[in-house]
């Protein structure tokens, strides 16, 4: 016996609940991050009136990857609102450009990842905003520029009855952690620092649809790949 849908109303007020608890949660670190960049602010004041310039240099390099954390925080709650005002659109993709305009956004910052492309030019159309979209290919990529590729391949292709794109970096791998962890808010792994939302909005525009995303890892790097149903 399969379970009654939900309302058009119940759905809104459960997408909002969800768009609440996480901003809720975003704010939190922000504010955080806020409290450590004044201190490290304060810091380096006070190293100033003592001329000691490796005090400094180690403080402004931890203002640096705190700046770097709160643009990563304000672009989680961006792709969020985006995905809040997309949801439910009749609006159609095309994967492959989502893909091309998130590599060339992505090269434009990181043009030491050198990338490749194989996504198939006969890709369907799929359901969501190309906005939605180009942003996950975006998230992965960042990722993987963030744990120090130096090579990162993207994929495209039909399987069947769904759509299946997946994005290889050349990194270290994950080691012994758990590859489903990458996609839990706010984990972040190695000494490569982020701030754990990327593949968490990766995996619920994903799932959203319909679809499902994973990771794999070994000694030649981590791939990010994910499958969603072809529409109808």
């Amino acid at each position: 016996m399969t379970s009654p849908k939900n309302s058009p109303r119940e759905e809104f007020e459960q997408r909002l609940a969800d768009a609440e608890r996480f901003a809720g949660l975003v704010a939190h670190e922000i504010k955080g991050e806020v409290s450590l960049l004044a201190r490290y602010a304060a810091e380096v004041i006070k190293s100033l009136d003592h001329h000691d310039t490796a005090q400094i240099r180690s403080d402004a390099e931890h203002i640096q990857r705190l700046a770097r954390n709160l643009t990563q925080l304000v672009d989680a709650l961006l792709s969020q609102a985006k995905q809040q005002a997309h949801s439910g659109s009749d609006e159609t993709t095309s994967l492959r450009q989502a893909a091309l305009d998130a590599v060339r956004g992505f090269q434009d910052r990181n043009p030491q990842v050198a990338m490749l492309i194989s996504v198939d030019e006969n890709l369907p159309m799929v359901t969501g905003s190309p906005i939605l979209w180009c942003q996950v290919f975006l998230n992965v990529l960042e990722n993987a520029a963030r744990a120090a590729a130096r090579t990162v391949e993207i994929t495209g292709e039909i399987e069947g009855q769904r759509c299946t794109c997946a994005v290889h970096d050349d990194g270290p791998g994950l080691g012994t952690a758990d590859p489903a962890r990458l996609f839990d808010p706010f984990y972040s792994h190695g000494a490569h620092f982020g701030t754990g939302l990327g593949l968490y909005c990766v995996r619920r525009t994903i799932e959203q649809y319909g679809g499902r995303v994973w990771a794999k890892s070994d000694d030649t790097g981590t791939t990010i790949k994910w499958s969603i149903p072809l529409p109808c």
